[in-house]
């Protein structure tokens, strides 16, 4: 059993931040289907589906046992059944359980202090036992994040959402953006 830690918080027009973080049972044996993803429709939206985290050798996705991400959201009307949205998607996945070091960014110093301040507001009362002490700019390779358009349209079906990412760091990936169509809201 996987459980996850999760939180959002709304504030304005803007929606969505999450930090989210599986707990393992057996560290060595998580079965690929309880892993960690990020990529596709629902979070990293300027990314194919699955392809942002660990990948084996023939570069396919096998997904992790941490991760952390971030959306920004702001939607606007266009017309009574229809709103524009502009995002910004952010995140890492990481193979190991708790670590929490986002990926293509140099680590400013004082890294440890703000990794507990995080911890701490999300309810993990004793971070120094997280294992979060990063030396002081070090460089990592999986932290990926996107910007966007899309579309939301309030159908008799049901809501439908249009979006195109465009990626910024790429974590390695595509450098290509991405159309993603889904049904439901996000947020």
């Amino acid at each position: 059993m996987c459980p996850r830690l999760e939180r959002r918080y709304p504030f304005g027009g803007c929606r969505g931040c999450h930090f989210v973080n599986n707990i393992p049972t057996e560290v060595s044996n998580v079965p690929i289907y309880d892993r960690l993803y990020l990529g596709g429709s629902n979070n990293l939206r300027g990314f194919r589906f699955r392809d942002i985290g660990p990948k084996d050798s023939n570069n396919q996705p096998i997904g992790g046992q941490s991760m952390a991400r971030a959306t920004v959201e702001v939607s606007f009307p266009i017309v009574e059944k229809a709103r524009g949205a502009v995002f910004y998607d952010c995140g890492f996945v990481n193979p190991d359980p708790w670590d929490f070091a986002p990926e293509t960014i140099a680590v400013p110093r004082g890294v440890n202090a703000q990794a507990s301040y995080i911890f701490q507001n999300f309810g993990v009362t004793d971070a120094k036992n997280l294992n979060i002490s990063i030396p002081p700019r070090r460089t990592f390779n999986s932290f990926a994040s996107d910007f966007g358009f899309g579309l939301r349209l309030d159908l008799p079906i049901g809501p439908l959402r249009l979006d195109y990412g465009f990626p910024i760091d790429t974590a390695g990936n595509s450098k290509h953006g991405h159309f993603n169509f889904s049904v439901g809201y996000q947020f």
